[in-house]
C-alpha cells in the first residue's frame, strides 16, 4: 500500500522577516471586529426596510487604527463589488420596504459566487440561484 504525501512546514527566514506585518495586519483585524467590522455586509448602512442604502460612514468612536485604515479599505474595494453595492442602491430605492435578505436575492449575482459554509467550508456558487457546487453541504449563518 503506498504511503500518501505529507506536508513538510517549512519556516524559512523570509517568514520570520513578515512576523512584524502580520502582527500589525492581526491588530488591525482585532480592532476592526471590536468595531463591528467583520464581513463585507458590515461595510453597508441603510440596510433594514425603509433605510438608504449606502457604504457606511466612519464611526469617530472607532478605534484609532481602524479610522485610519478605514477609507483606505474602502477605497480597494474591487470595482465589480462597488458596482454591486450601486445597483443594490438602486434597487432598494425602488423597493424600500425589503429586508435585506430579500435584497440580496433580487439583485443581479457576478459570475463567480463563492459562498462560506458551516466549519469554514469554503465553495463556489451558482451565479443565478446561489446554490452550492453539487456535494457541498453549506447552511446558513444567520446574517
Amino acid at each position: 500500500m503506498a504511503r500518501r504525501p505529507a506536508v513538510a512546514l517549512y519556516r524559512g527566514t523570509a517568514a520570520r522577516g513578515r512576523q512584524p506585518q502580520a502582527r500589525e495586519y492581526y491588530k488591525i483585524t482585532l480592532a476592526s471586529a471590536q468595531a463591528g467590522i467583520t464581513h463585507t455586509i458590515d461595510l453597508l448602512a441603510g440596510i433594514q426596510p425603509g433605510q438608504r442604502l449606502n457604504l457606511r460612514a466612519m464611526d469617530p468612536l472607532w478605534p484609532l487604527i481602524v479610522r485610519q485604515t478605514y477609507m483606505e479599505l474602502l477605497r480597494g474595494l474591487p470595482k465589480q463589488w462597488l458596482e454591486q453595492i450601486r445597483d443594490a442602491r438602486a434597487f432598494k430605492a425602488r423597493h424600500p420596504h425589503l429586508c435585506w435578505q430579500s435584497l440580496v436575492r433580487q439583485c443581479s449575482r457576478t459570475k463567480v459566487v463563492w459562498v462560506q459554509g458551516e466549519g469554514g467550508l469554503v465553495t463556489q456558487a451558482d451565479a443565478h440561484d446561489g446554490k452550492p457546487a453539487k456535494g457541498c453541504n453549506v447552511k446558513s449563518r444567520g446574517y
